[in-house]
Protein backbone atom coordinates (compact mmCIF):
# COMPACT_ATOMS: atom_id res chain seq x y z
CA UNK A 1 0.00 0.00 0.00
CA UNK A 2 1.61 3.76 -0.55
CA UNK A 3 1.48 6.53 1.01
CA UNK A 4 2.28 10.01 0.47
CA UNK A 5 3.97 12.52 2.45
CA UNK A 6 3.10 16.20 2.55
CA UNK A 7 5.13 19.25 3.35
CA UNK A 8 3.75 22.49 3.65
CA UNK A 9 5.24 25.87 3.50
CA UNK A 10 5.87 29.15 1.71
CA UNK A 11 7.24 29.06 -2.14
CA UNK A 12 8.86 31.88 -3.64
CA UNK A 13 7.49 31.83 -6.41
CA UNK A 14 6.84 29.44 -9.48
CA UNK A 15 9.07 30.22 -13.29
CA UNK A 16 8.34 29.04 -16.75
CA UNK A 17 11.36 29.65 -18.59
CA UNK A 18 12.79 33.03 -17.35
CA UNK A 19 9.74 34.65 -16.55
CA UNK A 20 7.87 34.52 -13.56
CA UNK A 21 4.87 32.54 -13.35
CA UNK A 22 3.69 33.58 -9.66
CA UNK A 23 4.54 35.46 -6.43
CA UNK A 24 4.43 34.36 -2.84
CA UNK A 25 2.04 31.50 -2.04
CA UNK A 26 1.42 28.76 0.76
CA UNK A 27 2.11 25.27 -1.13
CA UNK A 28 2.42 21.60 -0.46
CA UNK A 29 3.94 18.93 -1.90
CA UNK A 30 3.00 15.11 -1.68
CA UNK A 31 4.93 11.78 -2.49
CA UNK A 32 8.39 10.56 -2.39
CA UNK A 33 11.56 12.84 -2.40
CA UNK A 34 14.59 11.57 -3.14
CA UNK A 35 16.21 14.49 -3.55
CA UNK A 36 13.55 17.18 -2.39
CA UNK A 37 12.45 17.60 1.56
CA UNK A 38 14.15 14.32 3.44
CA UNK A 39 15.39 11.86 1.70
CA UNK A 40 15.14 9.08 5.28
CA UNK A 41 11.47 9.99 5.41
CA UNK A 42 9.62 9.19 2.67
CA UNK A 43 10.12 5.59 0.91
CA UNK A 44 6.61 5.07 -1.19
CA UNK A 45 5.21 6.41 -4.36
CA UNK A 46 2.25 8.43 -4.15
CA UNK A 47 -0.62 6.52 -6.06
CA UNK A 48 -1.15 9.54 -8.60
CA UNK A 49 -1.72 9.25 -12.24
CA UNK A 50 -0.49 11.28 -14.86
CA UNK A 51 -1.19 11.49 -18.36
CA UNK A 52 1.41 9.15 -20.17
CA UNK A 53 1.24 6.81 -17.45
CA UNK A 54 4.93 7.12 -16.18
CA UNK A 55 6.36 6.92 -12.81
CA UNK A 56 5.00 9.57 -10.53
CA UNK A 57 7.01 11.12 -7.49
CA UNK A 58 4.54 13.61 -6.49
CA UNK A 59 2.56 16.71 -6.67
CA UNK A 60 2.93 19.88 -6.19
CA UNK A 61 -0.29 22.27 -5.43
CA UNK A 62 0.11 26.31 -5.08
CA UNK A 63 -3.50 27.79 -4.38
CA UNK A 64 -4.39 31.42 -4.49
CA UNK A 65 -1.83 32.03 -7.15
CA UNK A 66 -2.32 35.67 -8.70
CA UNK A 67 -1.73 34.99 -12.13
CA UNK A 68 -0.48 38.25 -14.74
CA UNK A 69 -3.04 37.00 -18.10
CA UNK A 70 -1.00 40.21 -20.11
CA UNK A 71 2.34 37.74 -19.12
CA UNK A 72 3.43 35.94 -22.32
CA UNK A 73 4.68 32.55 -20.36
CA UNK A 74 1.51 32.97 -18.41
CA UNK A 75 -0.42 32.47 -21.49
CA UNK A 76 1.82 29.82 -23.08
CA UNK A 77 1.24 28.13 -19.80
CA UNK A 78 -2.78 27.98 -19.97
CA UNK A 79 -2.49 26.70 -23.43
CA UNK A 80 -0.37 23.73 -22.44
CA UNK A 81 -3.11 23.16 -19.36
CA UNK A 82 -5.88 22.92 -21.89
CA UNK A 83 -3.59 20.85 -24.51
CA UNK A 84 -2.28 18.41 -21.84
CA UNK A 85 1.41 18.76 -22.87
CA UNK A 86 4.18 18.29 -20.64
CA UNK A 87 6.66 20.37 -19.81
CA UNK A 88 10.48 19.68 -19.88
CA UNK A 89 12.55 19.41 -16.43
CA UNK A 90 14.48 22.83 -16.93
CA UNK A 91 11.26 24.47 -18.32
CA UNK A 92 9.48 24.62 -15.13
CA UNK A 93 11.41 25.86 -11.75
CA UNK A 94 10.10 26.08 -7.97
CA UNK A 95 12.00 29.10 -6.68
CA UNK A 96 12.58 28.13 -2.82
CA UNK A 97 14.28 31.55 -2.32
CA UNK A 98 15.77 34.26 -3.84
CA UNK A 99 18.94 31.81 -4.86
CA UNK A 100 17.68 28.55 -5.04
CA UNK A 101 14.89 26.42 -6.92
CA UNK A 102 13.78 23.09 -6.72
CA UNK A 103 13.13 21.12 -10.68
CA UNK A 104 12.35 17.82 -12.04
CA UNK A 105 15.42 15.76 -12.64
CA UNK A 106 16.66 14.61 -16.17
CA UNK A 107 13.81 13.07 -18.39
CA UNK A 108 10.99 14.05 -16.44
CA UNK A 109 8.20 16.16 -17.05
CA UNK A 110 6.29 18.43 -15.08
CA UNK A 111 2.46 18.48 -15.82
CA UNK A 112 -0.15 21.31 -15.60
CA UNK A 113 -3.72 21.29 -13.79
CA UNK A 114 -5.67 24.22 -13.06
CA UNK A 115 -7.71 23.63 -10.02
CA UNK A 116 -9.49 26.90 -9.71
CA UNK A 117 -9.85 30.13 -10.86
CA UNK A 118 -11.53 33.41 -10.36
CA UNK A 119 -12.91 36.79 -12.04
CA UNK A 120 -10.33 39.21 -12.79
CA UNK A 121 -9.25 41.53 -10.35
CA UNK A 122 -7.17 45.07 -10.46
CA UNK A 123 -4.02 45.66 -12.29
CA UNK A 124 -4.56 42.72 -14.57
CA UNK A 125 -4.08 40.04 -11.97
CA UNK A 126 -6.87 36.91 -11.58
CA UNK A 127 -6.57 34.44 -8.73
CA UNK A 128 -6.17 30.72 -9.45
CA UNK A 129 -4.98 27.73 -8.30
CA UNK A 130 -2.58 25.40 -10.24
CA UNK A 131 -0.98 21.77 -9.68
CA UNK A 132 2.27 20.85 -10.47
CA UNK A 133 2.33 16.54 -10.99
CA UNK A 134 6.30 15.41 -11.40
CA UNK A 135 6.24 12.23 -13.45
CA UNK A 136 9.41 9.94 -14.17
CA UNK A 137 12.14 11.55 -12.51
CA UNK A 138 12.39 13.41 -8.64
CA UNK A 139 12.51 17.11 -7.72
CA UNK A 140 16.02 18.14 -6.61
CA UNK A 141 17.31 21.65 -5.20
CA UNK A 142 19.56 23.47 -7.65
CA UNK A 143 22.45 25.19 -5.29
CA UNK A 144 22.01 28.76 -4.29
CA UNK A 145 24.12 31.24 -5.84
CA UNK A 146 26.47 32.25 -2.96
CA UNK A 147 28.73 35.25 -4.87
CA UNK A 148 29.77 36.57 -7.99
CA UNK A 149 33.28 37.10 -8.68
CA UNK A 150 34.48 39.93 -11.69
CA UNK A 151 37.47 40.09 -13.15
CA UNK A 152 39.83 41.75 -13.92
CA UNK A 153 39.98 43.69 -11.22
CA UNK A 154 40.79 47.14 -11.70
CA UNK A 155 41.89 47.28 -14.85
CA UNK A 156 42.80 50.59 -16.38
CA UNK A 157 42.34 51.59 -20.42
CA UNK A 158 43.23 54.66 -22.74
CA UNK A 159 39.94 56.44 -23.04
CA UNK A 160 38.35 54.39 -26.28
CA UNK A 161 39.76 51.07 -25.34
CA UNK A 162 37.54 48.28 -24.46
CA UNK A 163 37.88 45.96 -21.69
CA UNK A 164 35.75 42.75 -21.79
CA UNK A 165 34.74 41.79 -17.68
CA UNK A 166 34.01 38.37 -17.03
CA UNK A 167 31.62 37.05 -13.56
CA UNK A 168 32.22 33.75 -12.16
CA UNK A 169 29.32 32.83 -9.86
CA UNK A 170 30.43 30.34 -6.91
CA UNK A 171 27.40 28.07 -5.52
CA UNK A 172 26.72 26.49 -2.39
CA UNK A 173 28.18 23.19 -3.54
CA UNK A 174 31.42 24.60 -4.14
CA UNK A 175 31.63 24.97 -7.90
CA UNK A 176 31.66 27.82 -9.75
CA UNK A 177 30.36 28.73 -12.99
CA UNK A 178 31.01 31.53 -15.64
CA UNK A 179 27.79 33.37 -15.91
CA UNK A 180 28.98 36.55 -17.52
CA UNK A 181 26.17 36.32 -19.94
CA UNK A 182 23.49 36.02 -17.64
CA UNK A 183 24.02 38.49 -14.79
CA UNK A 184 23.30 42.13 -15.29
CA UNK A 185 26.03 44.89 -15.66
CA UNK A 186 26.05 48.22 -14.78
CA UNK A 187 28.37 50.93 -14.53
CA UNK A 188 28.35 53.47 -11.34
CA UNK A 189 29.68 56.25 -13.26
CA UNK A 190 28.49 56.02 -17.05
CA UNK A 191 29.86 59.22 -18.38
CA UNK A 192 32.85 57.78 -17.50
CA UNK A 193 32.56 54.38 -18.51
CA UNK A 194 29.64 52.40 -19.80
CA UNK A 195 29.14 48.92 -20.18
CA UNK A 196 27.26 46.86 -22.45
CA UNK A 197 25.02 43.53 -21.15
CA UNK A 198 27.47 41.29 -22.18
CA UNK A 199 30.19 42.68 -20.17
CA UNK A 200 32.34 45.03 -22.46
CA UNK A 201 33.13 48.21 -21.14
CA UNK A 202 34.75 51.37 -22.67
CA UNK A 203 36.32 55.01 -21.42
CA UNK A 204 34.46 57.95 -22.05
CA UNK A 205 36.58 60.55 -20.12
CA UNK A 206 39.11 60.53 -17.69
CA UNK A 207 38.15 58.83 -14.65
CA UNK A 208 36.96 55.61 -12.68
CA UNK A 209 33.75 53.65 -12.08
CA UNK A 210 32.86 50.83 -10.16
CA UNK A 211 32.02 48.01 -12.43
CA UNK A 212 28.96 45.80 -10.84
CA UNK A 213 27.55 42.49 -12.30
CA UNK A 214 24.37 41.39 -10.39
CA UNK A 215 22.18 38.53 -10.57
CA UNK A 216 19.18 36.88 -8.28
CA UNK A 217 20.00 39.43 -5.76
CA UNK A 218 23.86 39.23 -5.42
CA UNK A 219 26.48 41.74 -6.85
CA UNK A 220 30.20 41.09 -7.38
CA UNK A 221 32.32 44.58 -8.80
CA UNK A 222 35.65 45.44 -9.55
CA UNK A 223 36.79 49.06 -10.71
CA UNK A 224 37.59 50.05 -14.22
CA UNK A 225 40.04 53.65 -15.04
CA UNK A 226 39.95 55.50 -18.55
CA UNK A 227 43.30 57.31 -18.69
Amino acid sequence: MSRAAIKTGVLAGVDVGVNALCGASEFTISGISANMIDANEFGYAANNKVPDGTYDCGTISIPNVFKDISNLAQIDLEANIVSGAGYGPDEIKFRRDANSYYTAGTGGKIYVTKIGGGGMKRNGLEPTSYEFQISGALLVLRPALVSIAVTPGTPSKAIGATQQFVATGTYSSGSTVDITAFVTWASATPAKIIITAGGLAVGLATGTSVISATMLGISGNTTMTAT
